[in-house]
C-alpha cells in the first residue's frame, strides 16, 4: 500500500502541469534513457516537461542521441516556471551532501559519482535556487547514511526511490526487487497510474539493457 503523503505529493505534481527531470552530472547512460521515459510518459498528460542534463556534451553518448524523446533534453538549467515539481535522477552513488543558506535563498548541493573514482568525490551538483525538489529516484549502491543525510538536508517532504535494501520510512520508496533506475521509475509510473507508450517503453528498456550490460565491479 502507497503512504497518502507519497499519493498526494503525486497528486499536486500532476495538478501543476509543469515538471522538470534532472539528470546530474557523471549519470551514466541509463539515468538518461529512464529520464526521458518517464518525461514521455508524462507528457501524455499534456505535462510541460523539462528535462535538465547538467553534462552539456551529453549528445556525445552515440545512441543516446536516436532515443525518442531526446530533444526535451537540454543543459540550460530550468526556469521557474519549473520549481513545482522535480525529479532528480541519478544512476551514480550520492557521494556528498550539504548546504548553505545565503539571504532567503536555500541552496541544496549534491554530489554525485562512479563511486570507485574517487577523484569525483570533489564534484558538487547544485539544485538551483528556488527549485522544489519532490522525488529523487536513486539506484546502484547508495548507503543507509548517504540516503538519511539527504533526507536531513532537502527541505520539506521528500521521496526518495531506491533499490537499496534500506528501513521503511515514509518518506522512502524501496524496492529492492529493482535492478536499475528504469526499473524504479517503470513501478514509480504505476503508483502515477501512468502507462508506458511506445515511446517511453523504448527508453526504458534500453535503460535495462545498458544496465544489465554493464561489467560487474
Amino acid at each position: 500500500m502507497v503512504d497518502q503523503s507519497i499519493i498526494d505529493r503525486i497528486q499536486l505534481m500532476l495538478a501543476t502541469r509543469r515538471v522538470g527531470i534532472v539528470i546530474p552530472r557523471q549519470s551514466p547512460q541509463e539515468a538518461y534513457a529512464a529520464g526521458l521515459g518517464l518525461a514521455l510518459s508524462l507528457k501524455k498528460l499534456s505535462t510541460s516537461i523539462q528535462v535538465f542534463a547538467e553534462d552539456s556534451d551529453f549528445q556525445n553518448d552515440g545512441i543516446l542521441n536516436h532515443l525518442p524523446g531526446i530533444e526535451l533534453v537540454t543543459s540550460t538549467p530550468p526556469n521557474s516556471e519549473f520549481k513545482i515539481s522535480v525529479f532528480g535522477m541519478t544512476g551514480a552513488t550520492v557521494k556528498k551532501v550539504g548546504y548553505f543558506l545565503e539571504g532567503d535563498e536555500f541552496q541544496v548541493m549534491v554530489s554525485t559519482g562512479d563511486p570507485i573514482q574517487s577523484n569525483l568525490s570533489s564534484e558538487v551538483t547544485p539544485i538551483q535556487n528556488g527549485w522544489d525538489v519532490s522525488f529523487i529516484l536513486v539506484s546502484q549502491s547508495v548507503s543507509l547514511i548517504n540516503l538519511q543525510n539527504l533526507m536531513k538536508i532537502l527541505p520539506g517532504e521528500k521521496i526518495i526511490l531506491t533499490n537499496a535494501e534500506l528501513p521503511s520510512q515514509v518518506t522512502l520508496i524501496s524496492d529492492t526487487k529493482a535492478t536499475s533506475i528504469s526499473q524504479l521509475v517503470f513501478g514509480f509510473m504505476g503508483v502515477m497510474g501512468i502507462y508506458p507508450t511506445l515511446e517511453s517503453a523504448t527508453c526504458l528498456m534500453y535503460g535495462l539493457g545498458v544496465t544489465q550490460a554493464e561489467p560487474e565491479v
